[in-house]
């Protein structure tokens, strides 16, 4: 039992470690592209340079790379996943709203691809 138990305990911390160097790749990869949020939020809405400088200060923006990536880490250890900008809400709230139908399309389409 207590070899199970080092085994799992082993996968858990290396699955943990895969997980931290995807987030860190994803966040340097958008890093790496050409503008920014605001840039994209500014072209479908519309917006003066005083507008474009106050979003980038109130979504962080403005800060060096390095503290925006440890303060989306603290965040997502928290389980923040931020302010969607379409709801005017939490992130979260919006999917944990949507969650329960996709458990039920899942759910359907792993019976269905059982039965067939």
């Amino acid at each position: 039992m207590t070899r199970a138990l080092t085994l799992l305990r082993r996968r858990l911390v290396g699955s943990l470690f895969v997980l931290l160097i995807v987030v860190i790749g994803s966040f340097l990869l958008l890093e790496a592209a050409p503008g920014d949020a605001v840039d994209a939020y500014i072209v479908s809405t519309g917006g003066d340079a005083g507008m474009i400088e106050l979003l980038r200060h109130r979504w962080g923006l403005d800060q060096s790379e390095l503290t925006r990536l440890a303060n989306y880490l603290w965040a997502l250890l928290h389980l923040d996943l931020g302010q969607s900008v379409t709801f005017s809400r939490p992130i979260r709230d919006v999917i944990l709203e949507r969650l329960p139908t996709t458990l039920v399309l899942m759910g359907s389409a792993t019976a269905l691809s059982f039965g067939l």
